[in-house]
């Protein structure tokens, strides 16, 4: 019976956005749900913290990608657990916890010319004067590059890239890269 319980477990997956929880911020996590063929797999479910078992939000995956997203308030000193509903089975998943020396790169906000940035600092190094710098690249191109101190929002306008796949690279003041983010552009001329 565990040995099914541990194949179960390995099914679904969380990934913070910008590879970093980081406290007093609205978090964004992608979940993927796959079976134990790989397939993907719908799931549901909902997160609490340890302070409370009230649902602080839900979350499903789609049936034919497996992939979903959830975003919810990171606390101070509070660990999040995700509950996923299977079948008739309820499994349990700690998230990620907070990173007091992380710093994270999100996307706030997209419109059909820019993309808004947030650059998050975890506690240790907030409002500490920490430069921080991001940079675009799309295929072997860099795109746009910026500079910004602690936590700070930007906008990156998307005529700046080639349509496609590319990414935004936030590198600390060593110039070592400390979160990574893939964006899409989609292309304007159909």
């Amino acid at each position: 019976k565990n040995s099914q319980i541990t194949k179960v477990d390995t099914l679904v997956s969380f990934f913070p956005e910008g590879g970093s929880v980081i406290t007093g911020v609205n978090a964004v996590f992608g979940i993927k749900a796959v079976n134990q063929m790989g397939k993907p797999l719908y799931v549901k479910g909902y997160i609490t913290d340890n302070t409370d078992s009230t649902a602080i939000t839900w979350f499903n995956t789609q049936a034919n990608t497996g992939l979903g997203k959830t975003s919810f308030f990171i606390g101070k000193n509070k660990t999040y657990i995700a509950h996923v509903q299977l079948g008739n089975k309820t499994l349990y998943y700690i998230l990620p916890s907070s990173d007091q020396a992380g710093s994270q790169i999100s996307i706030k906000q997209e419109t059909p010319l820019n993309i808004k940035v947030v650059i998050a600092q975890g506690d240790s190094l907030y409002k500490k004067g920490v430069t921080s710098y991001i940079i675009g690249l799309s295929k072997d191109s860099i795109c746009f590059a910026g500079i910004g101190k602690d936590m700070f929002e930007l906008n990156i306008p998307k005529a700046d890239f080639p349509a496609g796949e590319a990414k935004l690279l936030l590198l600390n003041d060593q110039r070592k890269i400390i979160s990574e983010r893939s964006i899409y552009i989609p292309n304007t001329n159909v």
